[in-house]
């Protein structure tokens, strides 16, 4: 769960430093493809080590891929990793790191309100202060933006609020089907699926940077930002994020998410200069308050 919070937490900062040498659209579908293609040779390994078992574990254990299994990997690898980081990325680029990791944070709130829906957790009064404190957090923030759809970044801010409604589904699809797969085996094909449905676009920004002359100009730079995001943000975090999901109920991995304003916007203000205003401080600072009493809740879950 560390390593996901300070890998996640630095990516905001290091996708703004890959937009120096990529456009969105392009460093969001190569970071996809990436992903998919650091996880082939674990699929590999996944389906030797399911040939040597014998009959199929419902407990997570290593089993040959069924064909009904393939339809769950595409969901997930559409929701979790296609929908989810695409948006993520294309919403980046048009809003600041504080902005971004602020409305991340948020995904604890929808993921709580669907697992209570789905019967998954229970919603208690605690909960509903924290809903409610958190909520206030984003009028605060929204007062302060304007939230005109004509400003660049309420647009970004939108974008990246997909991104949190794409993990939020993801999240529940995953958490009735993780206790039956291999975590590993799970994300690998997931990670694959995505790569599949992002490949169309990737060629397309792959035809118009040859047309443009453009290759040369990435630099060893960008493909590190493009390394970093595809095989430690995607392939390595999602893994865990399944693996954990196997054992806390929704919420509580939600959780992560308000941690990374915390690590995340000092750092773009280190690094990139970005500002720390006041609605963005005001306003996180009740964003986090409100899910920190949300995932502080002891309840037993339903």
């Amino acid at each position: 769960m560390a390593v996901m919070v300070v890998v996640w937490s630095l990516n905001y900062t290091i996708a703004k430093i890959g937009f120096g040498h990529l456009r969105p659209v392009a460093l969001a579908s190569f970071r996809i493809v990436v992903a998919g293609l650091a996880m082939m040779p674990v699929a590999v390994y996944c389906e030797l080590a399911g040939r040597r078992q014998t009959g199929a574990s419902l407990t997570g254990g290593p089993r040959r891929t069924w064909r009904g299994d393939l339809w769950t990997y595409a969901y997930l690898g559409f929701f979790g990793i296609f929908l989810n980081q695409g948006s993520f990325t294309l919403g980046l680029s048009r809003t600041s790191v504080g902005h971004s990791a602020i409305v991340v944070a948020t995904s604890p709130i929808l993921i709580l309100l669907a697992a209570c829906t789905q019967g998954l957790e229970r919603l208690t009064r605690r909960k509903v202060l924290g809903l409610t404190v958190a909520f206030a957090g984003a009028l605060v923030l929204g007062a302060g933006r304007g939230w005109d759809l004509r400003s660049v970044g309420a647009q970004g801010d939108l974008l990246t609020f997909g991104a949190v409604i794409s993990v939020t589904i993801f999240t529940m699809l995953a958490k009735r089907v993780a206790r039956f797969h291999d975590a590993l085996r799970l994300n690998a094909y997931a990670a694959i699926f995505a790569g599949l449905f992002a490949l169309p676009v990737a060629v397309w920004q792959g035809l118009e940077l040859t047309r443009a002359g453009g290759w040369g100009g990435i630099g060893w730079q960008g493909w590190a930002v493009v390394g970093y995001m595809g095989v430690l943000s995607s392939a390595l975090c999602i893994s865990l994020y399944f693996w954990v999901l196997r054992s806390l109920p929704p919420s509580k991995l939600g959780a992560l998410s308000y941690l990374q304003p915390v690590v995340g916007t000092p750092f773009a203000a280190l690094v990139l200069g970005e500002p720390l205003t006041r609605d963005l401080v005001a306003g996180g600072m009740l964003v986090l308050a409100g899910v920190y009493t949300i995932e502080s809740d002891t309840s037993e879950v339903a």
